[in-house]
């Protein structure tokens, strides 16, 4: 039987060049990154923040600790490093991955890719290859064959930072499942990679009487509220 053992990873950080600190920006009067935790927790399933040991980074895990929010710090550059340094140090067999700049992550999708049954078989079950949910809702579920196996390939410094993007780009040697949306919202960007994104998505929220830590409505409202209002 298959060992099957996940925990939810939050990968953060604070030196994004396009917005630096904006995980602990705050968007409706609360960090970035408590919205992130506060739906992943609604998972059921252990959670980690994945951080580098940068200096950069010290205010967040400092942020982190306060919240009783256990953290794992590793390498800034080399995130594949992070990555298989923390499977190596934990119990776990497989990480679920979600961005924390992604504030309106949603519980039910990361169900959605974590409940699909083939994707335990394959190297990254996934729902952006290819996407149909929105930007800023993408969900990886992968284990440490899937980084042995990364690793044994000649990767460029981009890569091991992206750490997915080589297999997505040499899919012919991988096992990928996807998980499709009923409708394409690829164009919807709920992802905050800039200051203005961040103003976007407070003013969207505000227009559409949501208030996110209270817990985002269920993901066939949200959806059909995000085409009839043009998100």
């Amino acid at each position: 039987m298959l060992n099957f053992n996940p925990a939810l990873i939050v990968q953060a950080r604070m030196s994004s060049k396009r917005f630096p600190g904006k995980v602990l920006a705050p968007l409706q009067g609360r960090p970035i990154i408590e919205h992130v935790i506060n739906s992943v927790k609604q998972v059921g399933l252990p959670y980690v923040v994945l951080t580098s040991q940068h200096v950069s980074d010290e205010p967040l895990a400092r942020h982190l600790e306060v919240l009783g929010v256990d953290v794992f710090r590793g390498k800034l550059d080399d995130v594949l490093g992070r990555f298989m340094d923390f499977l190596y140090q934990s119990s776990f067999s497989h990480l679920i991955r979600v961005s924390a700049d992604s504030p309106l992550i949603h519980p039910e999708i990361v169900r959605m890719v974590l409940d699909r049954k083939d994707g335990l078989y394959c190297d990254i079950s996934t729902n952006v290859y290819p996407r149909t949910f929105p930007k800023g809702e993408s969900v990886e579920v992968f284990g440490l064959e899937l980084l042995e196996k990364l690793v044994s390939y000649p990767l460029s410094d981009q890569h091991r930072e992206h750490i997915t993007s080589f297999a997505y780009e040499n899919s012919e040697k991988f096992l990928i499942a996807n998980c499709l949306n009923d409708k394409d919202l690829s164009h919807i960007n709920l992802c905050i990679d800039y200051p203005e994104d961040l103003t976007r998505v407070e003013n969207m929220l505000e227009e559409s009487d949501i208030a996110i830590f209270d817990g985002l409505p269920p993901w066939k409202d949200l959806s059909d509220l995000m085409t009839s209002r043009c998100w």
